[in-house]
């Protein structure tokens, strides 16, 4: 069903907003009219979305943020409509006293990321800084929300138009920053950390290091086949992004040439979906995020479409742009690293919108829900703790639909030191995802 839209001034944002809140979260057909006559005489579902008066037909009172362009400041009052939290007020009473359409757009084109005041150690938009934790709803896909208060208000005048719902589903991934903790490395970095267990008074890593060197135990952090075992009991289909940039301060994985390497991506790829991890250097570095790329392509044969950035480093609108040039299609970075929950207020994939250039790329944005660092080293939760999160997470997937996104990664798999447990807490979190559909992004990989 097309639902015809007023407005007195086109604007690419009011497209962009107006196609993800109406058409990806309800399932609508729009059509935007400027014509007044025309939206006068129609007679099927419509919205008024201008300061003009059409009886019978609700309407929404447009904020500037959708006719402006670039990033300017905006004073923001939340307040509370239904018990949902609500924002950029635009009349004093009727059913839409909030423009939904322009705090959509607020949120998914991550217009507070743009220039942020606050970054931390690494360059990165804090959580404490957003919006959504500062006001409490970044447990709440609050898009969708808005979605559900819209549909409320035009079935009310139009019984008879039909609302599609997204699917739930859920989405299992794996960080694999270091394949191993002690295999495959070259001789003077054993060596080195080896006379630094020593020095540090580490005798238990010591001991470990030469156990797994000699072949006496396994690598800790080899934990493929558990995983896979996992997996496969709950039908699972994960995506695993792999770190093969060079060796570096923030990068310590394995080279990505060792056949060991080689053959764990390759054997990988025979129950999962395999994307890249750019190492911390190419975070602003278009030659070396290629330069990985092609890598990952050569070890794989295939067309490197997702990418997720190691430490969850990004910055808009550089990072995107530097991933659609390269020929990603899927990032999945978007979530932050100390909060759990809905970073741009939606649990459904969104196309980025450039702000510099005022246009949607055509990269796919995929939200990621919850990380399991952000659970243990952030929050400091112990692993029974950490479930009663998963499940309101879930929970809130599960109604309001979208892609449930897990991001785990092999060490923390280990049940060694901090992470004493927490395998229970991955399998019960598989589990209870295997409840929800298979996950929606392209299964291409």
């Amino acid at each position: 069903m097309t639902l015809l839209i007023f407005t007195e001034n086109p604007s690419p944002r009011l497209d962009y907003a107006a196609g993800y809140l109406l058409g990806e979260l309800l399932g609508l057909k729009i059509r935007i009219t400027y014509d007044a006559t025309e939206f006068r005489r129609a007679t099927g579902p419509r919205l008024n979305y201008s300061s003009r008066e059409f009886p019978g037909v609700p309407g929404m009172v447009p904020h500037e943020l959708l006719y402006r362009k670039g990033k300017g400041k905006t004073d923001i009052h939340v307040e509370k409509n239904e018990g949902i939290p609500c924002f950029f007020r635009t009349s004093e009473s009727g059913p839409l006293p909030y423009d939904l359409l322009a705090s959509t757009f607020w949120m998914i084109s991550r217009y507070e990321e743009y220039r942020p005041e606050t970054t931390d150690e690494h360059g990165r938009f804090p959580a404490a800084a957003s919006l959504a934790y500062r006001h409490g709803f970044l447990g709440m896909p609050v898009v969708s929300y808005w979605s559900e208060l819209l549909a409320g208000v035009l079935r009310r005048d139009f019984p008879e138009i039909g609302f599609r719902k997204p699917a739930a589903a859920f989405l299992a991934t794996l960080d694999i920053d270091i394949a191993w903790a002690y295999k495959y490395r070259r001789w003077w970095r054993v060596l080195g950390a080896s006379v630094k267990d020593l020095t540090t008074w580490q005798p238990d890593v010591f001991a470990e290091r030469l156990l797994v060197l000699t072949g006496f135990r396994e690598d800790p952090y080899d934990v493929y086949e558990w995983l896979e075992g996992i997996h496969r009991k709950f039908d699972r289909n994960p995506v695993y992004f792999f770190l093969v940039g060079d060796y570096g301060r923030h990068d310590k994985n394995i080279s990505p040439l060792h056949p060991a390497m080689i053959h764990l991506i390759r054997d990988r790829m025979s129950n999962a979906r395999v994307g890249l991890h750019p190492s911390f250097h190419a975070a602003g570095t278009p030659g070396v995020f290629r330069k990985e790329k092609n890598r990952l392509e050569k070890i794989t044969g295939k067309p490197v479409i997702s990418s997720r950035q190691h430490y969850l480093k990004i910055s808009f609108p550089d990072t995107f742009r530097m991933l659609e040039e390269a020929g990603v299609r899927y990032d999945f970075s978007l979530g932050f690293p100390e909060e759990p929950g809905f970073r741009a207020g939606t649990a459904v994939p969104f196309r980025f919108y450039d702000l510099a250039r005022e246009k949607p790329g055509r990269l796919t944005l995929v939200p990621m829900t919850l990380m399991d660092g952000t659970l243990c080293e952030y929050l400091h939760l112990k692993p029974e703790q950490a479930m009663s999160i998963i499940h309101r997470l879930l929970d809130e997937v599960k109604s309001r639909g979208g892609n449930f996104v897990s991001l785990w990664h092999n060490h923390s798999l280990s049940e060694r030191g901090l992470w004493k447990g927490w395998r229970k807490v991955y399998t019960e979190l598989m589990e209870a995802g295997s409840k929800l559909a298979h996950d929606q992004i392209s299964q291409e990989q």
